[in-house]
């Protein structure tokens, strides 16, 4: 395996979950006027930026994946309510998102245990 693809890889399954996340918040806290939920979210995030840290990740991977989910279960019971507009449908799509990302956090430190030849 090469750099550039070590790298690649890198970004995608441990600093973009982040930054997502990061950017959620801050849009969070555009919509809502509130700062204190947005930091309580993107305090942990940057820790985990800058410390990259495995058991870290997998907590936070599990946290962002089941606030997402709640937020998912809201979403559908609006719907079901019958109060949909061209915004749900947008967040429906973020929601997706969202666990695609949580997912990619959790496993963002898998370790191979058989390395092939070229990486030996």
């Amino acid at each position: 395996m090469n750099l550039k693809s070590l790298f690649r890889n890198r970004i995608i399954r441990q600093i973009l979950p982040s930054v997502f996340f990061i950017l959620a918040a801050v849009l969070l806290a555009i919509l809502w006027s509130a700062v204190l939920i947005p930091v309580i979210i993107i305090l942990p995030l940057i820790v985990h930026l800058i410390v990259q840290n495995k058991i870290m990740g997998r907590i936070l991977g599990i946290f962002y994946m089941l606030g997402t989910l709640f937020i998912f279960v809201v979403l559908m019971d609006d719907m079901i309510r019958g109060y949909v507009t061209l915004g749900y449908l947008f967040g429906i799509f973020l929601v997706f998102l969202g666990l695609i990302m949580s997912i990619l956090l959790f496993w963002g430190y898998e370790r191979k245990d058989k390395l092939s030849k070229t990486e030996q």
